[in-house]
């Protein structure tokens, strides 16, 4: 792993915990809390690194100082925040959301607004990590046909389910 490759993820690193929780994850986290996320997100980024190897992902970014990368991972969390907050805003979006709600509704003891809110926000924050870590990597019409090849497939389904096992450790 170049030096660039291991910028852009060290900066997603910090992203992650200011998308997940608006702050870093230890500031944000009871210390056998952060132990589960820790332990879901260290899987995640493994899946992340291996991706952007089979697809040859790197990035001009370097930084002078650790302020200046963790200001970067700051910007690009809102960043990817607020396309999430308007991709959810999308009817394809509501719809998938509103069936998510149905098919939750199992769930005892909690209130259609309750499983609604959880849904959202779960939805919410599955699209803003995908927006985040998977940023530049479809702008390249040869990343897109390796992630779409079957090697590809699996890195991309890996990555859907230790995305979801960060995210309810991070709930």
């Amino acid at each position: 792993m170049d030096r660039a490759q291991k910028t852009v993820v060290i900066e997603n690193w910090f992203a992650t915990d200011y998308v997940l929780f608006g702050k870093r994850a230890k500031e944000a986290l009871k210390a056998d809390e952060l132990k589960e996320y820790l332990a879901n997100k260290g899987p995640l980024f493994s899946n992340l690194i291996d991706t952007y190897n089979s697809v040859g992902y790197t990035t001009g970014e370097t930084y002078k100082s650790m302020q200046e990368l963790r200001v970067s991972a700051m910007q690009k969390a809102n960043d990817s925040l607020r396309k999430a907050k308007e991709i959810i805003k999308s009817s394809s979006v509501a719809k998938m959301v509103k069936e998510e709600i149905k098919e939750s509704g199992i769930a005892e003891g909690l209130d259609e607004k309750e499983i609604a809110k959880y849904v959202v926000l779960k939805k919410f924050k599955e699209i803003a990590l995908d927006s985040l870590l998977f940023e530049g990597l479809e702008a390249n019409d040869d990343v897109k046909k390796k992630l779409n090849n079957w090697h590809g497939k699996v890195f991309v389904n890996a990555h859907k389910i230790l995305r979801n096992d960060t995210i309810n450790a991070s709930l």
